[in-house]
């Protein structure tokens, strides 16, 4: 027997008014099971407050899964060959990531709810805060690992740089052993 695993989620507002309402929410999303539960409670949100969703994706060349496509690029004796080859691998990775928001984006209509996707490449923590500030967004909801001490300062944060550097509010998803 499975067990669901629970999720914790805590926000955190820059808003004086007592009475919060989202009108514009934006979820960034990687593959993760994380950034999973960060668009189911994004799509609650948007239904519960009527509001528009942009599901946003980020791709950044210096990601593991994407390292070995970019160090492969315009190297050795055999460059054109592994250029053509590493960009192919390239352009799969980023059709696999728009399939991906695409068929989220289909959920979220069939929910009831206004949404589109965004893919952007560069780092996430900046253009989450681009996007963010660029489509007016009310609240970002966005998956936390929970990194802290030495292992945020060596590995980052992108949920702790986009808190400190957007001017709207901030729910964190928090995955719960």
């Amino acid at each position: 027997m499975e067990f669901a695993k629970k999720v914790e989620v805590s926000i955190v507002t820059k808003t004086k008014w007592s009475l919060i309402v989202y009108c514009k929410i934006i979820v960034a999303l990687d593959d993760s099971q994380l950034s999973q539960k960060a668009f189911e409670q994004s799509l609650l949100l948007a239904q519960k407050f009527d509001a528009e969703l942009q599901l946003l994706n980020v791709i950044s060349p210096a990601e593991a899964e994407y390292r070995n496509t970019v160090a492969l690029a315009g190297s050795g004796y055999y460059a054109h060959r592994v250029d053509e080859t590493a960009q192919q691998e390239w352009q799969l990775k980023v059709e696999s990531k728009l399939e991906y928001l695409q068929s989220l984006a289909e959920q979220a209509m069939q929910a009831g709810v206004s949404a589109e996707f965004v893919q952007e490449i560069g780092e996430p923590e900046r253009q989450i805060c681009q996007s963010a500030r660029e489509w007016e967004a009310d609240l970002i909801v966005i998956g936390s690992h929970g990194r802290k001490g030495v292992n945020e300062m060596l590995r980052g944060s992108v949920s702790n740089y986009v808190s400190h550097h957007v001017p709207c509010d901030i729910m964190l998803v928090h995955q719960k052993v």
